[in-house]
């Protein structure tokens, strides 16, 4: 990570390389990132149990952009 750390990341599971799992894993293993408040996005409900410890918080899909908004305010005043 160079430079400096984004301040939340949003992260959707389907991703077309990587799983997103892969992805929230790597964030939380690096030392660098594991702090940073990451918001992920999902439409399989069960997929969102699974990574529930992981995650800052978790959205099951549909979202709206005033949801994920007011949800991402709520995580940066934590």
């Amino acid at each position: 990570m160079a430079g400096r750390a984004p301040d939340l990341v949003v992260l959707d599971l389907r991703l077309p390389d990587v799983p997103g799992v892969e992805v929230l894993r790597r964030i939380r293993a690096d030392p660098r990132s594991a702090e940073i408040p990451v918001i992920v996005t999902t439409a399989h409900p069960r997929m969102a149990e699974e990574i529930q410890e992981e995650a800052s918080l978790v959205l099951i899909k549909p979202i709206s952009s005033a949801v994920l908004k007011r949800k991402a305010v709520e995580l940066a005043r934590r």
